[in-house]
């Protein structure tokens, strides 16, 4: 009886995989060399999320060194790939793009033509948007095609969990000291890790937790296969160590939206191996869970400002969902607020959307609409660049068009993976994990934080695409056949030609972020304006640059009582806030023409304003503000 129940589990550890075939003889797909593919792939998933900028090295202490060690990795394997393809002539044996694929590159040319019908209002945030969304493309049209070994998957799986893992220890030492090592982010009394948001934290743990417990079933799985040798029992072990460490993060992070993101993406993950694997699936996931839920018990426990933290927050959330609006907290609030201003702006622009990277650039506008319509409501002012909803966001961005186009992706996605559910199909893991983590991430993408905006992130989105289309979608269709070489040749060329475009605007936005750093530390005025002007020559950070200049011009004008650079300074400025209006500039704009009594600009100002929470006095009075 006993050897018939091993039987049995052994069989259902034993599933398909195809990432297992390459490690049987097969070399994988030849384009780009294994050991020019995995480094460069693993080392773009697994390193951001511990990034940041030490001291004053760069202007942008936080996002820019994630996006550098997410992309430039992507990048140098996009020239590559680009060249391979325009050299290769037997590349249609060797590269393909699959269905999804060209699905995305249609979304990628539709949002690359939105200036044809859009105004946009700041070119360098288009510029980074459209380049940020087509690393996305192709990660994962590169991952389709070479990813391929289980081994390299093990340990990107590995690596997310350690990551995560340090994350969690890093947020420990953050809200216990005031002074902290140079590797931990510098924000004493904040659970953020190197991550630098609190739900960004909490999105990462759970995505590792979630991977934690695929990498535990494929190491059994392993295990069975090679059942000699301490090596699997030991990684089982380790693995089981980032669990707990993730479990009592993830409860640690407060974040609600990221427990249940975390708890649908493991139930999915549960349905499907149950169903594609049987109870033997289930238990062999018990002693993972275990260690998960100790954890966690361990957290409400012994960490109990953060446990209060979070039942104050879950108690908000169930007062205001039982429709008692006076016990929704503050953040609970806001977020009702955003969502109205959001469908506001949707309704202004519901055909071609704002542009994409263009939400925040409209907020004030659609939030003035919203108060000039319902001037009486108790909806919060406030101002926010997200619209703490993905779905959301996107159909502003690129309309009920763009919006429309990709719900047809996804709902044909979930279609496919119905159908291999109801008919029971044999799974692989990979298959199974790449199902469970885009329900957490979409759960999280549907009413939570940006995901899909924070490139550290958004990368698995592309791998975990690439599996799913490879284990559930159709491999090729009518309309994706392409025969021609000429265009294979075209699109390498093209993929290339980009790659090498987007590796030089990001090596320029480093130099002149670091120049802008400099330009920012510096009291010397002279100094500061040729920093400056060497600064705004890149594309990456000429928005930044051109706040930093009105900034300078207001500074020298305060010191020298100089009017010329005044009204260059308010000219710049004003110029900056109706490209890209923020409450920073709006309330340095409302000050200074308080103080110069300019009551016209002040009612232009000031109506960004909520209606009754602001009065303009006469002149020999100071005008208040909101």
């Amino acid at each position: 009886m006993k050897r018939k129940k091993r039987q049995v589990m052994s069989n259902a550890l034993q599933g398909p995989s195809w990432l297992s075939e390459t490690e049987k003889g097969d070399s994988g797909n030849s384009l780009l060399p294994e050991w020019f593919f995995y480094p460069l792939i693993c080392f773009s998933l697994v390193v951001p999320n511990l990034v940041f900028s030490p001291g004053t090295l760069f202007f942008q202490s936080l996002h820019i060194l994630k996006w550098t060690t997410a992309l430039v990795p992507i990048g140098i394997l996009s020239v590559g790939a680009g060249l391979m393809i325009v050299a290769d002539r037997e590349l249609r044996t060797e590269f393909r793009v699959d269905p999804l694929g060209w699905m995305w590159l249609f979304l990628l040319l539709y949002i690359t033509a939105q200036p044809l019908w859009i105004r946009l209002s700041s070119i360098p945030t288009f510029v980074r948007e459209w380049m940020f969304f087509a690393s996305l493309f192709i990660t994962t049209v590169l991952c389709s095609n070479f990813f391929r070994r289980r081994t390299m998957f093990m340990l990107v799986l590995f690596g997310a969990g350690l990551n995560a893992a340090l994350n969690v220890l890093f947020a420990e030492i953050q809200i216990r000291m005031v002074r902290l090592p140079a590797f931990i982010l510098p924000v004493p009394g904040n659970y953020v890790g190197n991550t630098g948001q609190q739900n960004m934290l909490g999105i990462w743990v759970a995505m590792a937790l979630l991977s934690g417990l695929v990498l535990h079933l494929i190491l059994l799985e392993e295990k069975e296969r090679n059942r000699k040798g301490i090596v699997f029992p030991v990684l089982i072990g380790l693995n089981a160590v980032l669990l707990a460490i993730n479990g009592w993060g993830l409860f640690s992070t407060t974040s609600r939206q990221s427990l249940l993101a975390f708890l649908t993406g493991f139930f999915i993950l549960l349905l499907i191996g149950k169903r594609s694997r049987g109870t033997a699936f289930v238990k062999a996931l018990i002693p993972a869970v275990l260690v998960i839920l100790l954890a966690m018990g361990a957290a409400y426990r012994f960490n109990t400002v953060r446990t209060q933290a979070l039942v104050e927050k879950a108690e908000s959330l169930a007062k205001g969902a039982a429709g008692e609006k006076r016990e929704l907290s503050e953040a609970d609030s806001g977020r009702l607020s955003i969502y109205a201003t959001a469908w506001t702006m949707l309704k202004k622009h519901p055909v071609g959307g704002v542009g994409l990277g263009h939400f925040k650039w409209n907020y004030l506008d659609a939030q003035r609409d919203l108060f000039n319509r319902y001037p009486g409501s108790n909806l919060k002012w406030q101002y926010t660049m997200w619209a703490h909803s993905e779905l959301f966001h996107w159909f502003c961005e690129t309309g009920v068009i763009g919006g429309i186009f990709l719900l047809g992706i996804l709902f044909w996605c979930a279609w496919c993976v119905l159908k291999a559910i109801l008919a029971k199909k044999a799974l692989s893991l990979e298959g199974i994990w790449a199902v469970g983590l885009l329900c957490l991430i979409w759960t999280v993408a549907l009413w939570g934080e940006r995901p899909f905006h924070r490139i550290e992130d958004a990368l698995w989105l592309s791998l975990a695409f690439s599996f799913l289309s490879r284990e559930f979608l159709p491999g090729s269709l009518p309309w994706t056949e392409i025969r021609r070489p000429i265009i294979w040749k075209g699109f390498g060329l093209v993929i290339g030609a980009t790659a090498v475009a987007g590796l030089v605007l990001l090596g320029k936005g480093l130099v002149a972020d670091h120049t802008l750093a400099e330009a920012m530390r510096t009291r010397d005025a002279q100094v500061q304006k040729v920093l400056l002007d060497k600064a705004a020559g890149s594309l990456m950070v000429r928005d930044l640059t051109e706040r930093a200049y009105a900034e300078h011009y207001l500074a020298v004008a305060n010191t020298r009582r100089d009017g010329k650079a005044l009204a260059e300074g308010l000219a710049r400025l004003e110029n900056y806030f109706f490209r890209q209006p923020q409450t920073r500039e709006l309330n340095t704009l409302i000050g200074w023409y308080g103080r110069l009594g300019d009551r016209e600009k002040l009612k232009a100002f000031t109506s960004y304003l909520k209606p009754g929470s602001y009065s303009i006095k006469p002149l020999e009075s100071s005008p208040s503000s909101r």
